[in-house]
């Protein structure tokens, strides 16, 4: 477990409103859009008759980010407590909920909210979006220029918009919710480490997508079992190679979803049989050298050393 004393400030004006949303599973209630319960982390919202006890559903979910942190070698986030940002109401006809600010490793976060849907058609009325996806995106008003990252801004039903305070980028349904839920909080807790200055002395520039989304697909694999990516990105390089630091853009890759899954969960693979889970972000950094700006660019040399490494990770003969 890592120890380190970081010290960063977050504007008053985006914490005061800042609510952080996952995006999960339900349908719409006769008794209102969703009931609303609390967990560690802000609040869940099940949209929709309860497929699950809503208890058990918050503190598996709690349990689940716990140990997705746990697994990169870090402390979870900590509520802060008498930092109330927000009291939400249970339109279903239970308590308030309290949402309150989250530290972690010294910074200030958003609480968490995971609104979940059963099923696909009222999430895409609600959201605007077919897509079973999940992500952690920042529900705070819009202000200029704060969501510049955000490259799929939608039109959220008015409850949502309310319920989170701001429109929704993604949603997923039931299905393996679990699986979609880790694999975004690994994202997340990857973006929100390489910004702390005493974790990463700036912040990498374009980090590759198949490096953010095969962190969550590792961390599924070794959190909750499923399919055997590793295989399948075996499979992927002998049938069709792998490209090498001479390309224009190594690790970017014109695959289905799938494979494109395989191939990240084997590169983060890779890296950790190198650097063990624990130095997993310090490798990523480390990968990064300083930029314009204060942004990070991928070191030449260390893509190489990576390229060649992941190769022999998947059984490649060196070039």
């Amino acid at each position: 477990m890592r120890s380190r004393n970081v010290r960063i400030a977050i504007a008053v004006a985006v914490i005061a409103a800042a609510t952080v949303t996952v995006l999960l599973l339900t349908r719409t209630s006769a008794s209102g859009p969703y009931a609303l319960t609390a967990w560690e982390y802000g609040a869940i919202a099940w949209v929709g008759p309860a497929t699950e006890d809503l208890a058990s559903v918050s503190a598996t979910a709690q349990q689940l980010v716990d140990d997705v942190f746990a697994l990169w070698g870090f402390p979870h986030p900590e509520a802060v407590e008498g930092r109330r940002l927000a009291r939400k109401g249970d339109p279903a006809g239970g308590d308030p909920v309290d949402l309150r600010a989250i530290q972690w490793e010294g910074a200030l976060l958003p609480p968490l909210i995971v609104v979940v849907f059963a099923e696909e058609e009222p999430m895409a009325e609600a959201t605007g979006l077919e897509a079973n996806l999940v992500t952690i995106t920042y529900g705070v008003p819009p202000q200029p220029g704060f969501f510049d990252e955000d490259q799929t801004p939608t039109e959220a039903a008015d409850w949502l918009a309310d319920l989170t305070g701001a429109s929704i980028a993604f949603a997923c349904t039931a299905e393996r919710w679990q699986e979609r839920l880790a694999a975004a909080t690994a994202g997340w807790m990857l973006d929100r480490a390489l910004e702390i200055p005493e974790i990463c002395d700036c912040t990498p520039y374009s980090l590759p997508e198949l490096v953010r989304g095969g962190i969550g697909e590792f961390t599924v694999s070794r959190l909750l079992g499923g399919v055997d990516r590793i295989a399948a990105a075996k499979d992927y390089a002998a049938a069709n190679g792998l490209p090498t630091v001479a390309d224009e853009n190594p690790l970017s890759f014109d695959v289905d979803a799938a494979t494109h899954s395989a191939l990240g969960a084997s590169f983060i693979a890779y890296l950790v049989e190198e650097h063990g889970t624990d130095g997993l972000v310090e490798a990523i950094c480390g990968w990064y050298s300083g930029g314009r700006s204060g942004y990070c660019m991928r070191s030449e040399s260390r893509t190489l050393v990576y390229l060649k490494g992941w190769r022999a990770f998947l059984g490649l003969e060196p070039e």
